[in-house]
């Protein structure tokens, strides 16, 4: 998608959002204003352990100057990328702005993005994408290690005793089985002579 000029590209499932500040009144053509994005990372109350690893925010690629600005935060295996642009389009015109982090706490993080003035409109661009770890587990209750070997096995051998105990059964009872299959044959000749 296009932004302020620029070419960026979106991952799969992010999730895209705009901000658009219309007419804000300010006390002087000097001032700006930051823009608060405010993260918290809620606590399983169900009573299992979960969500009950630590949280960790990662602001280390805010603040540089540069071109994208990103903050993670990872819980449990998985991991939520904010992508801040440093581009806002201030009244029509693509103009630079700064991205950092105001406050971390154990679970909030806020990011203050500094927009420039402008009369008409300020309009930002963020995208935020969810990773999940290669080594994630979704804490389900998981099945116990000889169900699957059950359910494969004890059909098979269900299966091929019936085919070993038929096989036998019409071994033993062949010529019982081929006097009746001739005796109905008979039968069946003598009805329709009559």
């Amino acid at each position: 998608y296009e932004f302020a000029g620029l070419s960026l590209e979106l991952k799969e499932g992010s999730i895209k959002i705009s901000v658009s500040i219309k007419n804000y009144q300010y006390e002087s053509v000097f001032n700006t204003i930051q823009l608060q994005f405010r993260s918290k990372v809620s606590v399983n109350q169900n009573g299992n352990d979960c969500n009950s690893g630590d949280t960790n925010f990662s602001t280390d690629e805010l603040d540089k100057n540069q071109l994208l600005n990103y903050v993670s935060i990872t819980k449990n295996q998985k991991v939520l990328t904010g992508r801040f642009v440093n581009r806002a389009i201030s009244d029509g015109r693509p103009t630079f702005m700064k991205t950092k982090a105001v406050s971390t706490s154990s679970d909030t993080l806020i990011v203050g993005i500094e927009l420039p003035h402008c009369v008409e409109e300020c309009l930002i661009d963020p995208d935020f994408s969810v990773l999940v770890s290669p080594n994630f587990s979704d804490c389900k209750k998981t099945r116990a290690a000889w169900v699957l070997p059950v359910a494969i096995v004890v059909p098979c051998v269900t299966v091929a005793a019936l085919i070993i105990i038929v096989s036998y059964l019409y071994r033993k009872h062949r010529m019982t089985i081929l006097m009746a299959k001739d005796k109905y044959k008979f039968s069946l000749k003598s009805l329709s002579r009559k």
